[in-house]
């Protein structure tokens, strides 16, 4: 995305890093990352978006891999996924970085996953079962239904009700 915001401002550009890979930087180690070159007008112009973006993904990749690492030394076998929202117009960039960092998306927007929360569930009454066989009914059979779950308990009902995607919450 950063590459091609400078293509687009008619600059070139050589990649010197390879991405996913972790880069040891530090104040007194710095890493170059890439080599622009174009007329300055257009350098100065994207210069600072390029920077902000590469900077933003990059931050999120890192966290990322380090919630990875965390998870695999705990013999954690599931998937480790960006649930909470994105910075507004950073969508795609954070969502990246979740893919570069070894983590998986969760999902790019609402039309991807019914999500029951807990008022889905008080709307049926305080039965998780009851509100996965609702969704069910509405969604048809190849839309997956996330429950989010506030206790073990709560998971293992939601899965025997049919529950695709269970996420222990708080």
């Amino acid at each position: 995305l950063t590459m091609k915001s400078l293509l687009h401002l008619q600059q070139t550009n050589h990649q010197a890093a390879i991405e996913g890979n972790h880069i040891p930087a530090s104040p007194s180690n710095k890493i170059k990352l890439a080599t622009v070159t174009g007329p300055v007008s257009h350098l100065l112009r994207g210069e600072r978006t390029a920077l902000n973006t590469l900077s933003r993904c990059s931050g999120v990749a890192t966290l990322s891999r380090k919630c990875v690492d965390i998870a695999k030394s705990n013999n954690w076998h599931g998937l480790v996924a960006g649930t909470r929202k994105t910075t507004p117009g950073f969508r795609l960039v954070e969502k990246y970085g979740l893919l570069v960092g070894g983590a998986a998306t969760h999902r790019l927007d609402l039309s991807q996953m019914v999500m029951l929360k807990d008022n889905h569930v008080w709307s049926c009454g305080g039965s998780i079962a009851e509100a996965v066989k609702k969704a069910r009914v509405v969604s048809g059979f190849s839309q997956n239904i996330e429950v989010e779950c506030q206790s073990l308990e709560e998971a293992f009902v939601a899965a025997e009700a049919g529950g695709d995607v269970l996420v222990l919450d708080n």
